[in-house]
C-alpha cells in the first residue's frame, strides 16, 4: 500500500520483491516498474538495481547508458557499489566514454569506503600506470602496517608484491 501512496523506499522494496520472487511470482518487469519509480525519487538502492537491471537485460531491453546513467546518480548519493561499477564503466567504456582518470576517481572514492572490487582495480591502475601520474603513484605507494615508502623507478618498476611494469618516459601520465 505504501509503495502505491509513492512512499520511495516501500518501492524500492517492492521491485526487490519482484526480482527475487519474494512473496510474489518472479517478475523482472514488474520489478523494473517499481524501481524507476522509486529511483525517480531519488531512492539509492533502486537507482542502484535499476542501473543493474538496464545493464543485465532484467525487465528492461539492455542499455548500457542508461544503466551508466542510474549508477552514476546511486554513485552521487555514496552508493559504494555504484561508485565501483561507474569505475569499471569509465574503465571499460560501457555506456560513457571510456576514460581512465574518472575510473580512478570513482574507485578512490568506493575504496575509501572499503569497497574491496575497487581497492584491487585501484591497485591495478597504480601497478600499471592507468589513470595516475607518477606523482599520485609515488604519493600512495605506502605500506600502510609498517609506513615503508616504496619508490616507483623509471625503467622497471619492481613492486613489493612481485608485479613489474615497463615504463618508457618518466614525465608522461601513464
Amino acid at each position: 500500500k505504501a509503495a502505491e501512496q509513492n512512499y520511495a523506499p516501500a518501492q524500492a522494496n517492492l521491485g526487490g520483491h519482484y526480482a527475487s520472487g519474494q512473496g510474489v511470482g518472479k517478475d523482472y518487469t514488474e520489478a523494473v516498474k517499481w524501481y524507476r519509480q522509486a529511483a525517480e525519487r531519488g531512492d539509492t538502492e533502486a537507482q542502484y538495481s535499476l542501473g543493474a537491471c538496464c545493464a543485465e537485460g532484467r525487465g528492461v531491453a539492455q542499455d548500457e547508458v542508461e544503466a551508466a546513467k542510474w549508477f552514476r546518480k546511486a554513485a552521487e548519493q555514496n552508493h559504494a557499489g555504484a561508485q565501483a561499477i561507474s569505475g569499471t564503466a569509465h574503465h571499460e567504456g560501457r555506456g560513457v566514454a571510456k576514460d581512465y582518470a574518472q575510473a580512478v576517481k570513482w574507485w578512490l572514492v568506493a575504496a575509501g569506503q572499503n569497497h574491496a572490487g575497487a581497492q584491487f582495480n585501484l591497485a591495478a591502475c597504480y601497478a600499471t600506470g592507468r589513470g595516475v601520474t607518477l606523482k599520485d603513484a609515488e604519493a600512495r605507494l605506502v605500506e600502510p602496517w609498517t609506513g615503508q615508502k616504496w619508490t616507483l623507478v623509471i625503467g622497471q618498476t619492481k613492486w613489493p608484491f612481485g608485479y613489474e611494469v615497463n615504463q618508457s618516459s618518466g614525465d608522461r601520465e601513464f
